[in-house]
């Protein structure tokens, strides 16, 4: 049976990584229009949203609205959101095709990159004191998302029980007839705020939130598409700093087989692991930012899909190599410092002895007739 839809809109997320952090009280001061994201449990780290105008990207049959939303995070990314407008009668298959589209979009990321190069701009004119250098990484991480209406009582369950291979399609952003394998996998991702009123299934390339227009499962299935778009700035942190932290240690890897770095690059080593783990910390503790049981579960599904715990794992381990390096350049320090005290006390010997022969020799000297 064929599902058409009341309308809806998909959106796009791209997430840049443009900085350590972001002071988001001097952006609040300095950047004038600008609205805070809600339902935060720290008001003060709520991220802020900015509406930038844009020219239109067409997508096949679609094409991106004239204007997107730039959130910024104080974990120093930015995201930019498109939004393309579906018609009433939308049908998955053309949502399947749309979503293949949006997937790793070159159009699309070359716009965002424009976009944020542009804010930036405006940023550092007016309060360049707001960024903190420098950026993690050059990477991009976008995300899709479809926000899809039923018609009232036309039955969430029903869509979920007939369309189960077009919806694993959409959010697998996968090209041909999926397998029952990943048919299941996808939809083990799926969330229901209420008992037949909603649908949000979430996978890795994508997401489908469904809802038949009630009022407060569309205040819910909102703050989801804000919670998602906010996972995939995440996603793009934690693979900055696997990225940052892998290439770092490399380098303190070449440093401890050639005997470096001296005094100032270990002060610097000590500095770097700190601001490391301070920012990882941040990361975390902006894990748990949202204060709704829904959307917690929901987000348990976002860091499954995109391995959070994995990636967690990895950077706790480099930033014990980071610490386990540091301590053994320290160590090396140490010794090289030990042996040239050992030569200076050898040496003081050397010219007391010497000092002591003169002054024998100037004696006898002195004393023959």
């Amino acid at each position: 049976m064929k599902v058409a839809f009341m309308g809806g809109r998909a959106y796009v997320c791209v997430a840049f990584d443009v900085a350590w952090a972001i002071n988001l009280t001097l952006c609040r001061e300095h950047l004038g229009e600008v609205e805070s994201e809600f339902g935060y449990r720290d008001p003060q780290r709520a991220p802020l949203v900015l509406r930038q105008e844009c020219a239109p990207v067409i997508l096949g049959e679609f094409a991106t609205d004239c204007a997107v939303a730039a959130t910024i995070y104080d974990i120093g990314s930015i995201s930019i959101r498109y939004r393309l407008d579906l018609p009433a009668g939308v049908q998955l298959p053309q949502l399947v095709e749309l979503s293949l589209l949006l997937a790793d979009n070159p159009a699309i990321r070359q716009s965002a990159a424009a976009l944020v190069a542009q804010l930036l701009q405006r940023l550092e004119s007016r309060a360049p004191s707001a960024i903190t250098p420098p950026r993690l990484t050059t990477a991009v991480e976008d995300y899709s998302i479809f926000r899809l209406q039923l018609e009232p009582g036309s039955g969430i369950d029903s869509l979920l029980n007939d369309s189960q291979r077009e919806i694993a399609q959409i959010v697998k952003s996968f090209p041909s007839d999926p397998s029952s394998q990943l048919v299941h996998e996808a939809l083990s991702g799926h969330h229901r705020w209420s008992r037949n009123a909603d649908l949000t299934v979430i996978d890795w390339h994508a997401a489908i939130l469904i809802s038949d227009g009630d009022k407060a499962v569309n205040l819910i299935i909102d703050r989801v598409l804000r919670m998602l778009e906010y996972a995939n700035v995440q996603l793009l942190n934690f693979k900055g700093m696997q990225l940052a932290l892998e290439s770092q240690l490399s380098s303190l890897e070449v440093s401890l087989t050639s005997g470096l770095p001296a005094k100032r690059g270990q002060q610097k080593l000590d500095a770097l692991a700190i601001a490391y783990t301070q920012l990882f910390s941040e990361v975390q503790s902006s894990l748990e930012a949202f204060d709704n049981d829904f959307l917690e579960r929901a987000f348990d599904t976002v860091a499954a899909r995109f391995r959070f715990e994995k990636k967690t794992r990895d950077i706790r381990e480099k930033l014990s190599r980071l610490e386990t390096i540091t301590d053994r350049l320290k160590a090396a320090e140490d010794h090289r410092r030990m042996e040239r005290l050992e030569w200076y006390i050898i040496w003081l010997f050397v010219v007391d002895i010497i000092l002591a022969l003169v002054e024998f020799a100037l004696f006898f000297l002195h004393k023959r007739p």
